[in-house]
């Protein structure tokens, strides 16, 4: 599938150069991508790591080789079967406070449904929720603000790092493009999954949310992860999540900063539904280059 997925991106009606971090794998994947993209005939990169260390790192360090202005990130089991996809997002960033732009997707697997794409082609709708794996950064945005905190390894680091667009000024929108295929693989860890969700959960309250909201917010977003994972009949896996979010907060102690109270406020709203630019771009802070 990888092969498949890197032929799409190199398929773009715009000049791509792709860079692939393989996280750890043990399985020639490193090796098959560069006999199957020799570097001398394809703007193809492969960056092995012996070792794990998640989306977080290995996006931020994409992100720091990429030399375009616009950073594409795709997950190893999406396909992008028109050759305009790229074109028509990098269309969506047509104003500077435009950070970031979604890639709506169809999870191929499931139904024909297409999520994250923007309700009218005709105006600019803005959201606070995105997927990692399908979305196009302005460098210059992504850079700003310092990319993925890696002490999530993953999960919960979408939202912050929208959060914190938000608060350097930047949004990200719904973009409009032919959409993506994800193929979503079924060899996931589904248990490191319910125990990051509780401790992310608490990490992200504990950078980004202002007083007095924290105190009201850090609980009732505790309970609701706990109550997820009793409802999949692993609180153990909560109750761990749980314990490793308050052993986290206490070793990011000096790495709070909260978000002002109206950014704090714009987030919930957009967390909620999409809004227009015309009533977000009134509610942001000047861009922080």
């Amino acid at each position: 599938m990888l092969r498949d997925t890197v032929a799409s991106v190199l398929a773009q009606s715009v000049p791509v150069e792709v860079i692939i971090v393989d996280d750890g794998s043990s399985d020639g994947t490193a090796d098959f991508l560069t006999t199957a993209f020799p570097p001398d005939q394809f703007p193809v990169r492969v960056i092995h790591h012996e070792e794990s260390a998640g989306p977080t790192t290995r996006r931020n360090e994409a992100a720091a080789l990429a030399s375009s202005e616009y950073l594409f990130t795709i997950d190893d089991d999406c396909l992008v079967p028109s050759p305009h996809t790229f074109a028509q997002t990098i269309a969506g960033f047509d104003l500077p406070r435009i950070g970031a732009v979604t890639i709506p997707f169809i999870n191929i697997r499931q139904s024909q449904a297409v999520y994250y794409k923007a309700p009218d082609a005709n105006d600019r709708h803005i959201s606070f929720m995105y997927f990692g794996g399908m979305v196009a950064f302005r460098r210059s945005a992504y850079r700003a603000v310092g990319g993925y905190r890696t002490y999530y390894f993953m999960h919960a680091e979408e939202p912050d790092l929208s959060i914190r667009l938000l608060q350097a000024g930047y949004v990200i929108r719904l973009g409009t493009a032919d959409p993506i295929h994800h193929l979503e693989s079924p060899v996931r860890n589904v248990k490191k999954l319910h125990v990051l969700g509780p401790r992310n959960h608490l990490l992200y309250h504990w950078y980004n949310t202002p007083m007095p909201a924290l105190l009201t917010r850090m609980p009732i977003s505790a309970a609701g992860t706990f109550l997820h994972t009793i409802k999949l009949r692993r609180p153990d896996l909560g109750a761990l999540g749980l314990a490793r979010g308050v052993v986290g907060i206490a070793h990011e102690l000096g790495r709070r900063k909260p978000v002002s109270r109206e950014i704090h406020s714009l987030s919930r709203r957009l967390s909620r539904q999409s809004l227009p630019f015309s009533q977000v771009e009134p509610l942001l802070p000047p861009v922080v280059e």
